[in-house]
């Protein structure tokens, strides 16, 4: 048996506070503090206010399950990890999307009607309802400080093996159409690959605990990836 030396560690429940809470406060900082922010005082668009909306409740839910619904592992998170993780939530949504979102020069690529927002925004939160009951069905599979594994069924896992990951792929894909920026995009292609290398980790050790796991799953999107 081998240990690995992981310097200063932290649990897991701290690092997926560290991961949320940050995005969580600057959508509403730069929301309500625009005029702090941005130097001047704005008048919303109708798109910001329901990108704005969506945003806080997809960062908000996180911070909800980190504390409420994951069972998490024994095993602790290095604290190295903690400037990436911040970094990639706080830096890559907070400022690359967010900010530049709410910015006084901010313009839509092209106008929809504000039903038409309130319909993708709908969707949107459609796809974080079934997310949240994706990791609901995860939860009750672990019990609390164990490592033991189940196969999750029903809301997506009989046709992709983290059907979380698909609902809040789906989600994030909505928000480009409802904020229309280039950092929308690409954090969207970024959490994409970002839950596509996730799963295929997850996938192959589902493949490994149980021999006869689905061979033909995908692992995000069904039939196709």
């Amino acid at each position: 048996m081998s240990y690995k030396d992981m310097g200063f560690v932290l649990p897991q429940q701290v690092v997926y506070n560290c991961a949320y809470i940050g995005p969580t406060l600057l959508i509403l900082l730069f929301y309500f503090c625009s005029e702090q922010v941005y130097g001047v005082k704005q008048t919303w668009r109708f798109n910001q206010q329901v990108g704005t909306l969506v945003a806080f409740l997809h960062f908000f839910r996180r911070v909800i399950e980190s504390n409420f619904i994951h069972n998490f592992t024994e095993a602790p998170a290095p604290i190295a990890a903690v400037p990436f993780i911040i970094f990639y939530y706080s830096g890559l949504y907070g400022i690359v999307v967010h900010y530049f979102f709410l910015q006084p020069s901010y313009v839509p690529w092209f106008e929809l009607s504000d039903n038409t927002y309130i319909a993708l925004g709908a969707l949107f939160m459609l796809f974080e309802m079934l997310n949240f009951r994706c990791h609901c069905i995860t939860a009750a599979l672990r019990k609390p400080g164990s490592n033991e594994r189940g196969i999750p069924q029903g809301c997506g896992f009989g046709i992709v093996t983290v059907a979380n990951y698909m609902w809040e792929g789906f989600a994030w894909f909505t928000f480009i159409f409802i904020a229309q920026t280039y950092g929308g995009i690409f954090w969207s292609f970024v959490s994409y690959r970002a839950m596509y290398n996730r799963g295929s980790m997850k996938h192959k050790k589902y493949q490994e605990q149980f021999p006869d796991y689905a061979k033909d799953k995908k692992i995000l999107i069904p039939y196709l990836l």
